[in-house]
């Protein structure tokens, strides 16, 4: 398994390329912006990209969607039609239902919160949070569509029954463990 981190944009997005092996199909995570350099990495490892998967439609998870997918005809995938974004999805996610590419299963978790569109990608041992938990922190909910009661509910029902030595892959920020993040987050210590 592969997994290629990105540091892209102004806001320090992190877009991962996944894939089971060089030369194989991938699938990218929130290509916020810098394309060129997003593209160049694909072409490095040989990826075959098949799918977008965004975590949610604010701008700095999606800034290089639509160049990445004219240069690569990848399906661009989100879990509904996200605020005023400047494209149409190919495919809309749904909760439980899979994205299947050669050796890797990712299953859809619909995590809203920080905004109503909001998904996590799992992955046995592996969960791509977006921007609904980070290393110490969770989501802002400020923004129009957030709500603090679905992210503390998408949270509890959803992401604190994973194991805890599940790597957290965050939209921005360090890797974590889940386990840890139980044990020091403020927000999940004073909320559960």
């Amino acid at each position: 398994m592969i997994i290629e981190k990105l540091v892209v944009g102004p806001l320090f997005t992190n877009c991962y390329i996944l894939a089971a092996g060089k030369g194989s199909e991938a699938v990218i995570i929130d290509p916020g912006a810098e394309a060129n350099r997003i593209l160049k990495t694909l072409r490095e490892f040989e990826f075959k990209l098949r799918f977008i998967l965004l975590t949610h439609s604010h701008f700095d998870h999606i800034g290089a969607v639509q160049e990445v997918a004219q240069a690569t005809h990848a399906k661009i995938c989100l879990y509904q039609d996200g605020e005023s974004i400047p494209f149409i999805p190919d495919i809309f996610l749904k909760e439980s239902k899979d994205i299947l590419i050669d050796g890797l299963t990712l299953e859809i978790i619909y995590t809203p919160g920080h905004s109503q569109d909001s998904v996590s990608l799992y992955f046995p041992g592996h969960l791509f949070t977006g921007d609904l938990l980070f290393a110490g922190s969770v989501g802002r909910t400020d923004l129009a569509g957030g709500s603090m009661k679905d992210l503390i509910s998408s949270l509890k029902e959803k992401i604190l029954s994973l194991p805890d030595d599940t790597l957290i892959f965050p939209g921005h920020g360090p890797e974590t463990k889940l386990g840890l993040e139980k044990k020091s987050n403020y927000f999940l210590k004073e909320v559960f």
